[in-house]
């Protein structure tokens, strides 16, 4: 975050931590999203996770 990215990628980042922890992460990252403006492209295969970290997706 030091550089100021304008864009994100996150492969499978959120994938090995326990259902507590990732529901934590997620709103993390979303505070974060809206707070620098950060583009994310969110790589998941859980679809749940998909819904809830999307603002548009495809």
């Amino acid at each position: 975050m030091v550089n100021k990215p304008r864009l994100l990628l996150l492969d499978e980042s959120l994938s090995a931590l326990d259902y507590k922890l990732r529901k934590q992460m997620q709103n993390e990252l979303k505070a974060l999203q809206r707070k620098l403006g950060i583009t994310f492209v969110f790589v998941t295969h859980d679809q749940e996770e998909a819904l809830t970290m999307s603002i548009v997706s495809w």
